[in-house]
């Protein structure tokens, strides 16, 4: 029984809605996929709290729950920032395509661009 205790404590990230598709975008190289991989945790969005769940050891959930808090806010040399963007006005910024988040994303190492799908909400 300890042993199982030992690899199952569980720690909750309290996100915003607009934030779901953030750490979810990218399939296998998702935010959330990564923190996994990095950290040795697993990691479930739980829709109707909005958290993220993240369950293994102490040490490492206490790392993956900074890592995920460092990305939706910044810290640690990061720096998030998130806007709201007219209705006749996210077609200019996304691009035809999403050409203009990828330029973005390809012109400056480390950025990522996501925009709300039920909102106008950008983060970058």
């Amino acid at each position: 029984l300890k042993a199982f205790i030992a690899v199952n404590h569980i720690a909750e990230v309290d996100i915003e809605p607009e934030d779901e598709p953030i750490l979810f975008s990218g399939g296998s190289n998702s935010i959330l996929s990564k923190v996994e991989s990095d950290h040795g945790v697993k990691a479930n969005f739980r829709k109707g709290k909005n958290v993220v769940q993240v369950r293994g050891e102490l040490e490492k959930i206490n790392a993956a729950t900074a890592e995920i808090e460092r990305f939706l806010k910044g810290g640690d040399g990061m720096e998030v920032c998130k806007f709201n963007v007219p209705d006749g006005a996210i077609g200019s910024v996304i691009g035809k395509g999403g050409s203009n988040i990828s330029k973005l994303e390809e012109d400056f190492e480390g950025v990522r661009v996501n925009v709300g799908r039920d909102s106008n909400v950008i983060s970058i």
